[in-house]
């Protein structure tokens, strides 16, 4: 049982090291978005979710019966419809192990029209590069927390609702980088996971 987790820790250096050599074969000039999103002028608010599922994609056995975790799914979907409808941006942070093995949470309507961005699998900071699931290697245009806050201040956000896993450690981190920044932010407290609580 103690081997697993090595085993995992091993696999994912192994791939990390393996997407940086990909990513030297093509040009840092053709960064661009994970999907090809068309951005508005203009956004009142942003939703930015944080990791989601992040539990059921790591460990689907001791999460999908965690107590409090079918109700934060649910009202993550909810508060998805919700910014979606309204024509709020909405902006996945998703760990770029995930995105290499093409995991995803069903249900969540992850679309062209959000922007995804990879981050470090265990962090909420986004990478330069990515493997796609289909093996491509992409430069990203927003490769950093800065860049983020660029986009929201070009695209006159005045709120952002932060949702997501974990409120003590990825989605605490966004929050007091955005908190730093004097930026208005709002966390959907139901939308928003944390083990520590449940």
């Amino acid at each position: 049982m103690l081997l697993k987790p090595i085993f995992d820790l091993l696999k994912t250096l192994s791939d990390d090291k393996q997407m940086k050599s990909g990513c030297k074969l093509i040009d840092p000039a053709e960064a661009k978005h994970l999907h090809e999103t068309k951005l508005k002028n203009n956004y009142d608010e942003v939703l930015l979710v944080v990791h989601p599922g992040y539990g059921l994609l790591t460990n689907e056995f001791l999460y999908k019966n965690k107590q409090g975790y079918e109700k934060y799914i649910r009202e993550l979907k909810i508060a998805i419809n919700k910014a979606k409808e309204n024509g709020d941006l909405v902006v996945f942070l998703v760990g770029a192990e995930n995105i290499r093995e093409g995991k995803s949470l069903n249900g969540l309507g992850i679309s062209d029209a959000d922007l995804t961005i990879a981050t470090h699998t265990h962090g909420p900071m986004p990478v330069t590069c990515i493997e796609t699931v289909d093996h491509n290697f992409i430069y990203q245009k927003i490769d950093s927390l800065d860049d983020l806050f660029d986009l929201f201040q070009e695209k006159s956000v005045k709120k952002v609702k932060l949702a997501g896993e974990n409120e003590h450690q990825c989605v605490g981190l966004v929050k007091k980088y955005l908190e730093e920044n004097d930026f208005p932010i709002e966390v959907l407290e139901e939308a928003t996971y944390s083990p520590l609580e449940n």
